[in-house]
């Protein structure tokens, strides 16, 4: 009961400010998203937001960061491993990044807006880091040769995101349908971005 009402107490102003700002305090200072967001989510859409956001072209994690199916890996297996053993922390961390995929794949813009990638999966990044670092002792010499490759496509990735992105204004020429335009495999942004970048004369291209 103690807890209970000194949680009630720290909550106390944000409900004041709440009805200062008309029950809209939070819609109000996050520029209206708040009031919007639970329309944004299309639960009927999930296939195809799960698939935009995991393997198309233009925003699939698993195209601009193919090291990270070594980290889903090493969620489930040490997952597995940790619930003979008794130890919650890589099934809570399991959990966790499902829970996150399953609300971007549902969410109407899983595509992210004008950005680089897989926008919205960047938080679980830290988990499936450690998650492959800890399988990769159980890969074969076959599937390490392969997470290597895997690895150096990534790194490469990101150089193209650090030096050629927006070169090409991909997202600009989508013309408002990112979340379509992202499964084009004719409008490969990372292509278009490092052709484009090839014929400026400048190091980075231009935000």
């Amino acid at each position: 009961a103690a807890s209970s009402l000194s949680t009630r107490n720290r909550l106390a102003p944000v409900l004041i400010f709440d009805q200062i700002y008309g029950g809209d305090f939070y819609n109000a200072s996050l520029g209206g998203y708040t009031g919007l967001q639970l329309k944004y989510f299309v639960p009927a859409k999930f296939l195809f937001g799960l698939g935009g956001v995991l393997v198309s072209p233009n925003r699939g994690l698993f195209v601009f960061t193919p090291i990270a199916l070594l980290g889903f890996y090493g969620l489930v297996r040490g997952s597995l491993r940790s619930l003979r053993e008794r130890d919650p922390l890589l099934p809570l961390f399991t959990l966790a990044v499902a829970a996150h995929l399953l609300a971007v794949a549902a969410y109407r813009e899983w595509g992210g807006g004008w950005t680089f990638g897989p926008r919205y999966l960047v938080c679980v990044l830290p988990v499936l880091g450690l998650a492959a670092a800890e399988a990769w002792s159980s890969l074969s010499s076959a599937g390490k040769r392969l997470t290597a490759a895997a690895l150096v496509w990534s790194v490469l990735v990101q150089l193209n995101g650090n030096f050629c992105y927006p070169a090409s204004n991909w997202n600009g020429r989508a013309g408002g349908q990112i979340e379509r335009q992202a499964w084009n495999p004719f409008r490969f942004e990372l292509w278009e971005d490092f052709r484009a970048w090839l014929a400026q004369d400048r190091l980075a291209a231009p935000f």
